[in-house]
């Protein structure tokens, strides 16, 4: 069977069917031509695991019990004892509903001591933060590489200094440029956007704790305690099993800042390496201009000098 006849059979959407194929919860075969056949023994699989994931079985226990590690009345077990909690859950809620709406009160009427659930689900609608350290190092990354072509630009074409010859200089401009850049220009594009350029190429945004656009002092605060965790290094291993536990770094926590993620896919994959290509070919370019001379074509006697005196300065000669 092709994967067109197996979504048909099963009702599962392709990139299902394949991620079952990546979890080995099925082994479909290859014809010669590469594409899959998957055989009465996957659609049987697949139907299975389509009505225990419907039953609310993990994908977890699915295996469990697919591999024999799980007896079947194990996982279901398990899964009774859930539903039969919801389900009184589900009876509490429905009765105070129908008081409620027999009282006839409005919502300034409404006493919450007089309906209140004996138990129930917790409540949490604020937004979670996003759990996605690769990606936000990856947009900081990003930050910095923009924030240092300006200081680039100023030491390859005004300064006309030697990228390779004068690494050390060009590594203390860079990192200079790239804290002043953030300190000036990070706190306004989270208040006016949520997002810096990285950010936004990775899909990333910070928002308030509550899920709106952060304040002025929020975002000031924000970037300074970064800049300030940042130079003091021994308090990373806290940070970092902060984060673990929370998802949350020391800077969100003290300004009240939310992190959160749209999803990665290719396209947005694909920005941040052209962007860190571009990076690098902005840099290269400019590091081969600083060599330029100032005068080209014909020369004049004086032109000539200052043509050598220039080369001589860039390279180091005497």
């Amino acid at each position: 069977m092709t994967i067109r006849e197996i979504q048909q059979r099963t009702g599962l959407d392709r990139a299902t069917v394949y991620y079952y194929e990546r979890e080995r919860l099925i082994a479909p075969a290859r014809r010669a031509n590469g594409y899959r056949d998957y055989s009465d023994t996957d659609l049987t699989a697949l139907r299975r695991i389509r009505l225990l994931r419907q039953l609310g079985v993990s994908l977890e226990q699915v295996r469990a019990v697919q591999t024999g590690a799980e007896p079947l009345s194990a996982a279901l077990a398990g899964r009774l004892a859930a539903l039969e909690a919801q389900q009184a859950e589900n009876a509490r809620a429905l009765a105070v509903c129908r008081a409620i709406q027999k009282a006839g009160v409005d919502f300034d009427g409404l006493d919450p001591d007089a309906f209140a659930l004996s138990a129930g689900p917790a409540v949490r609608d604020a937004p979670r933060p996003a759990r996605c350290a690769g990606r936000r190092a990856l947009a900081r990354m990003l930050d910095t590489a923009l924030c240092t072509l300006p200081v680039t630009a100023l030491l390859a074409l005004v300064l006309h200094r030697d990228p390779l010859r004068e690494w050390p200089l060009y590594l203390a401009g860079w990192l200079a440029g790239a804290l002043l850049l953030t300190w000036l220009l990070e706190p306004p594009l989270l208040r006016r956007w949520g997002a810096t350029p990285g950010k936004a190429l990775v899909g990333l945004r910070v928002e308030d704790a509550g899920g709106g656009a952060l304040r002025a002092e929020q975002a000031v605060g924000r970037t300074v305690r970064l800049l300030g965790r940042l130079a003091r290094l021994w308090l990373w291993p806290r940070a970092l099993r902060q984060y673990r536990e929370t998802g949350l770094f020391a800077w969100d926590e003290e300004s009240g800042t939310l992190p959160t993620a749209r999803p990665a896919g290719p396209a947005r994959r694909a920005a941040a390496a052209l962007a860190l290509a571009a990076w690098l070919a902005v840099t290269g370019a400019l590091g081969v201009l600083a060599g330029f001379v100032p005068h080209t074509g014909p020369l004049t006697a004086r032109q000539l000098v200052e043509n050598y005196n220039f080369l001589a300065r860039f390279e180091g000669e005497p």
